[in-house]
């Protein structure tokens, strides 16, 4: 579970764009902050976390937190100002549970290592889906634990909202203000779609679906993920916030456990929560793992990455 959000920069108080992500995964995994330079990588094969493809001719700086025993990354931020969080999402498309594809990690952590815009990284996230796609476990004790992933992708100008089932995806561009979690949204609201083969498999109900969210969405991981509660607070908090939105208010909605009770309990945690606690079965995930980036078009941009859970 997790939960990503961006500002851009005319929504604002600084005039710079503000994205943030907290990263909700297993309580044992440690989060790792990786520094990554500029490249000309001299072997023509890249190993990713279960997957070796073709290596290219030249790789950019980058600032990522990733879990530590995986090669992908769940958020970051290059040389170019192009920053990209991921989120889990449960569809109704099969795995292969071999692990012969990438990770939604692994596909966040390449667009940033090869893109110079987020309109760039956008197409890298479906080009390396085309070809490989995500059919690759995310956990890491849990080894049954497969999904896959919704991207936000932001630069100092535009952001965009992609969501994948299998290698099936959307995307849609982001006008102000937006915010993910981990549930797919885009139904005909779409600027591009695509539908895979893979598709054909499903019953004639599904194959009547035009949305991509009623077409793709599982319903039963969907709901206790509630997903929809925890977006709902971060997008009341962006669109109540407009004009105003810092660094200090989005660590703030980071940090909420949005829950009534002014006094919180890590026992009264549930999977509605935006700083999450683990807590039992219906809610195994820690936030593991945090970032704010400011980016700047003059000057040198900010990035606040925490290395450790509960930002609360």
């Amino acid at each position: 579970m997790c939960d990503t959000l961006v500002a851009l920069a005319k929504a604002t108080q600084s005039g710079n764009l503000i994205f943030g992500k907290n990263s909700d995964r297993e309580p044992q995994e440690a989060q790792e902050i990786l520094w990554v330079p500029a490249k000309k990588p001299t072997s023509q094969i890249l190993k990713c976390t279960y997957l070796e493809i073709p290596q290219v001719s030249e790789t950019y700086e980058c600032i990522f937190s990733k879990p530590f025993q995986m090669w992908g990354a769940e958020m970051g931020v290059n040389e170019f100002n192009v920053c990209i969080g991921n989120e889990a999402v449960f569809t109704n498309v099969k795995f292969d549970k071999s692990n012969p594809g990438l990770t939604g990690m692994d596909l966040l952590r390449l667009a940033l290592e090869r893109s110079k815009s987020a309109e760039e990284a956008r197409e890298i996230i479906i080009s390396l889906l085309q070809q490989f796609g995500q059919n690759a476990c995310g956990g890491y004790q849990n080894k049954d634990f497969y999904y896959h992933n919704s991207f936000l992708i932001a630069d100092l100008d535009h952001a965009f909202i992609l969501e994948t089932s299998g290698k099936s995806w959307a995307w849609k561009k982001v006008a102000l203000t937006a915010s993910i979690s981990n549930i797919l949204t885009i139904e005909e609201d779409y600027d591009q779609i695509f539908i895979a083969d893979e598709s054909q498999t499903f019953s004639s109900w599904f194959a009547q679906k035009s949305g991509f969210k009623s077409r793709f969405s599982d319903i039963l991981f969907t709901y206790f993920g509630k997903g929809d509660k925890r977006k709902a607070c971060t997008g009341n908090f962006l669109q109540e916030n407009q004009g105003a939105i810092d660094v200090h208010s989005v660590i703030e909605i980071l940090r909420t456990h949005n829950l009534p009770d002014t006094k919180f309990l890590p026992k009264k945690a549930n999977s509605g929560s935006i700083c999450m606690h683990a807590t039992g079965l219906t809610n195994p995930s820690d936030t593991t793992g945090s970032m704010v980036a400011e980016l700047r078009k003059e000057g040198f941009s900010s990035i606040w990455l925490s290395g450790t859970p509960h930002p609360c």
